[in-house]
């Protein structure tokens, strides 16, 4: 492995899970709906945090931000 294979495994390794997706798992009856939220770029982070809290769904904004941008631990 080189340096860059390294330290992406680190960063799997000692990373927090996705919000985004581990939430998506907790409630698999609206997954769908969840991940589709969080994509959306025409809300903000916020709003979203704030509907999906209203439906029973915890996902802080500063994590669907990073998952907006790649930055989660996501398989994707």
């Amino acid at each position: 492995m080189g340096i860059i294979d390294d330290l992406d495994a680190v960063k799997r390794k000692f990373a927090q899970p996705c919000a985004v997706a581990k939430a998506a798992a907790d409630h698999p009856d609206i997954t769908d709906d969840i991940t589709a939220a969080c994509e959306r770029r025409d809300r903000s982070a916020r709003a979203i945090s704030e509907v999906l809290a209203n439906h029973g769904v915890q996902i802080p904004m500063s994590a669907i931000g990073k998952h907006r941008r790649g930055d989660c631990q996501c398989e994707r």
